[in-house]
């Protein structure tokens, strides 16, 4: 467009340096009967030049349309180019906050798995204590003779407490019953206070009386 706007100008100076030529030419006689014969071919280039102008204001009209469009373009081009980058920040935005509630909503239930975690393990440590003490029960129970049942109440059986072993005490016997600090020995009386006679003791028959 500039191209065409200069090659317009260099017409309107050629039509401006052909107006100042014909004033020098009608100057004199000779050249105003020269003039008269150039005259139709001027009257034309005249016409010419005229529709050039119009031509050139066209131009020039279009050029300020063209113009104020491709301002407005360009203000809307911005416009909308604004309004894009803020809808991409929000966009930005409410996709790191997504990002974010996803990466808390995944962090609280890994707490909460290692709490469970944590719970079962307890429960293995305290199940693990109960087995072991039976386990140590049993092996006691292995520990016992053989030739002993496991009816019969053994020492560590009768004495639970912390208190001493004490052995068992046999009654009294009737030698001791009849034992008075008084006398020194015994007598049959003594020793027999019941009603019936002292019966001595019979001793067993031998082989030779059975013959």
């Amino acid at each position: 467009m500039n191209n065409r706007l200069d090659a317009m100008n260099d017409v309107l100076l050629g039509c401006q340096e052909c107006i100042q030529g014909k004033a020098k030419i009608t100057a004199s006689s000779s050249g105003r009967n020269s003039y008269a014969l150039l005259r139709p071919l001027i009257n034309n280039l005249v016409f010419q030049a005229s529709e050039l102008t119009e031509s050139v204001k066209e131009v020039k009209r279009l050029a300020t349309i063209v113009e104020d469009r491709h301002a407005s373009l360009v203000g809307v081009y911005t416009l909308h180019r604004k309004h894009d980058r803020s809808r991409i920040q929000t966009a930005e935005a409410r996709s790191r906050g997504k990002l974010l509630d996803v990466r808390k909503a995944k962090i609280a239930m890994t707490y909460h798995k290692l709490d469970a975690l944590e719970t079962k393990l307890k429960a293995f440590d305290s199940d693990w204590k109960i087995r072991q003490a039976q386990f140590e029960q049993f092996e006691a129970l292995l520990m016992v003779p053989v030739d002993r049942t496991l009816d019969e109440p053994t020492a560590t059986d009768c004495n639970d407490s912390d208190e001493p072993l004490v052995p068992p005490t046999s009654p009294p016997s009737q030698h001791s019953l009849c034992d008075d600090s008084s006398s020194d020995q015994p007598t049959s009386t003594d020793c027999n206070d019941s009603d019936d006679p002292l019966i001595p003791p019979t001793s067993p028959p031998s082989q030779h009386a059975s013959t």
